[in-house]
């Protein structure tokens, strides 16, 4: 009796043994690209981050109302930067999931414009 048998069973088990493996990393990256939207700042966030602002002016009589117009807009100029490259790199992942550019732009609020040139950039 030869061995040749058991060595193809052998290799045909391995082969569908590699198989499911694939398909379950496979199923595990598709779970962990599913893009999350970002939660928006609550009324009460933005009340309190007001207040502790104005506690700062009023605890600090010698910060110049010139140097804080400017650390608010570097402030701004940084949140709208974060939120801009957020909303990108969700136009970019449901581009990815062959979502349209219609339904892009709704959940984004990215121009189509913006979106068919995320979705020509990223085909290269």
């Amino acid at each position: 009796m030869t061995y040749l048998p058991y060595l193809h069973l052998g290799a045909a088990a391995g082969l569908v043994l590699a198989l499911a493996v694939i398909v379950a990393q496979t199923i595990a990256l598709r779970k962990a690209a599913k893009v999350q939207p970002q939660p928006a700042l609550g009324d009460d966030v933005i009340d309190a981050i007001a207040d502790r602002v104005m506690g700062k002016l009023i605890s600090s009589p010698e910060v110049g109302l010139a140097d804080f117009k400017a650390d608010l807009s570097r402030m701004r100029a940084d949140l709208d930067w974060f939120v801009g490259d957020k909303l990108i790199e969700q136009a970019i992942a449901m581009a990815k999931q062959g979502e349209t550019e219609t339904e892009i732009s709704q959940a984004t609020g990215i121009s189509l414009d913006e979106v068919h040139a995320i979705r020509r950039m990223r085909r290269h």
